[in-house]
């Protein structure tokens, strides 16, 4: 079976660099549960995601746009310069991030064992590159598996990106979202492992198997694989 991972949420947490961010810009945003803020943020970000992979907005609006509104959710009136401020601290704070030893161990475990494996993720090329850069991925993961909706022209939950990678259920996909990894794999005729780290309702399209947490992640996929333990 190949294995291919979601990378933003999945194979690191997102919401470190996020709250980083938010103490250096916004710390008054910090009065409210830093979880409950970064889905405020990405929430907005999802709104418009469509229209600037279509080219309709540009990617700096894009940034604009959800922090804008993600202050005046919680009754802020920002302007343009300071959500670019915001943006500048979270991407300098995106340049430190780094996989959890539990990741990096199953990681290794999985290439040991010769499992073919590779990333499909959602953004702009030049960003998720820069991410993948930082994580190191490219120890593990071959170039001609790593599949991003900037580079391809196509986003999930479209199946034709995950087409990409395969088809048949010798395929399985490990992502956080219901909606883009969960519906896209299975539509894709993939399995699919759902990291569920908030509660999102799972309509008719169920994953095979459902986790709450990365340690809960790392050992249904060896157990899986067959792994050590």
């Amino acid at each position: 079976m190949k294995l291919y991972f979601d990378l933003d949420d999945t194979l690191y947490d997102r919401v470190q660099p996020f709250a980083r961010a938010c103490k250096q810009v916004f710390p008054h945003l910090l009065a409210h549960p830093v979880q409950e803020v970064y889905d405020t943020f990405q929430h907005y970000s999802e709104q418009v995601f469509g229209q600037m992979q279509n080219g309709e907005m540009s990617l700096q609006d894009l940034h604009v746009y959800r922090c804008t509104k993600m202050c005046e959710h919680y009754g802020y009136v920002i302007d343009r310069t300071q959500a670019l401020i915001f943006q500048e601290a979270y991407q300098s704070n995106q340049t430190k991030i780094e996989l959890s030893q539990d990741m990096v161990n199953l990681l290794d475990a999985l290439v040991a064992k010769q499992v073919s494996i590779g990333v499909i993720t959602n953004g702009d090329a030049a960003h998720q590159r820069m991410k993948i850069k930082q994580l190191g991925l490219e120890r593990w993961f071959k170039l001609e598996n790593i599949f991003i909706s900037g580079e391809v022209g196509i986003m999930k939950p479209n199946l034709e990106i995950f087409e990409m990678a395969g088809t048949g259920d010798d395929y399985l996909y490990v992502g956080d979202s219901y909606a883009n990894d969960v519906v896209g794999a299975k539509n894709a005729g993939w399995k699919c492992i759902w990291l569920k780290k908030k509660d999102v309702a799972s309509n008719e399209v169920k994953a095979d198997y459902v986790v709450y947490n990365e340690q809960e992640l790392c050992l249904s996929i060896r157990k899986l694989f067959a792994l050590d333990m």
